[in-house]
């Protein structure tokens, strides 16, 4: 499937989703389908890391059955997979990926594993809620993210985006991931009441000064903003926070990313 809309795809985008790629791959006890050749990647080197990755332990350790997950920026599923077995039958992941084409993907995968607990939202998180535009990477589907660019009818269409304030509406969440190509601030920015009334709250957010910078936004940003409300920041894996000449250093690596794992004291 290629992007919908106007204008002829290139070759390579053309072949990057061709049918061909749309296989299913086992990770764990979860089978997923792929829906480019790029996912198909993504999924080879998930299922050969799945056992030997701390980030999936770490998961483990955090979530407790019977919690409330946001997975902001789901793809395929392979964490509110994680989430899902994590909370079992007795909680619930909200699962937001706006990729129509991922999306699909996304509730199959559900479906095929029996995770009705999971469900999947096809929009955004955002600081407010509309209609934003969704740039849909053509060759590399994990950098689909919103713009400020306006629709061109191909590659950046529209989307619906929700706050998570407005999603929730009161009600409680324990762990929220974050993992929206730079507009990650935006999306906290959304969530000021849900991150007031949840004094437990767990957040695990994706830190790309790239990205953040073409979001309009900073890591210094975004560090000052959880601090505000009350959050400790701590780097994964463990390291101090960079200083404000690396985060101007790392704003020109498109590829150097991190997670950041905060939580109140």
């Amino acid at each position: 499937m290629t992007l919908v809309g106007l204008g002829r795809p290139s070759t390579l985008e053309s072949l990057n989703h061709a049918r061909i790629w749309r296989r299913r791959v086992r990770i764990g006890q979860d089978s997923f389908r792929a829906t480019s050749f790029d996912r198909l990647a993504y999924l080879g080197v998930r299922k050969y890391l799945f056992r030997k990755e701390a980030e999936t332990v770490f998961f483990q350790e955090c979530i407790l059955p019977g919690m409330h997950v946001v997975d902001g920026g789901a793809n395929l599923g392979i964490y509110s997979h994680i989430f899902g077995r994590a909370v079992g039958p007795s909680g619930r992941v909200s699962a937001f990926e706006p990729d129509i084409e991922l999306f699909a993907a996304l509730s199959e995968n559900l479906d095929a594993n029996g995770l009705s607990h999971v469900q999947p939202q096809c929009m955004a998180l955002g600081a407010e809620r509309g209609t934003a535009s969704l740039y849909r990477g053509s060759h590399n589907s994990g950098e689909t993210h919103l713009t400020f660019l306006k629709p061109n009818g191909r590659s950046i269409v529209p989307t619906p985006v929700t706050t998570l304030d407005d999603f929730l509406a009161g009600a409680p969440v324990d762990f929220i991931k974050l993992d929206i190509q730079g507009w990650e601030l935006h999306a906290l920015r959304g969530m000021t009441r849900t991150l007031s009334s949840n004094p437990r709250l767990q957040l695990y957010i994706e830190l790309s000064p790239y990205c953040l910078a073409k979001a309009g936004c900073s890591p210094q940003d975004l560090i000052a903003f959880l601090a505000s409300f009350g959050f400790d920041v701590r780097f994964q894996p463990q390291r101090e926070t960079p200083s404000e000449q690396e985060f101007t250093r790392l704003r020109m690596r498109k590829f150097w990313f991190t997670e950041i794992y905060a939580r109140r004291p």
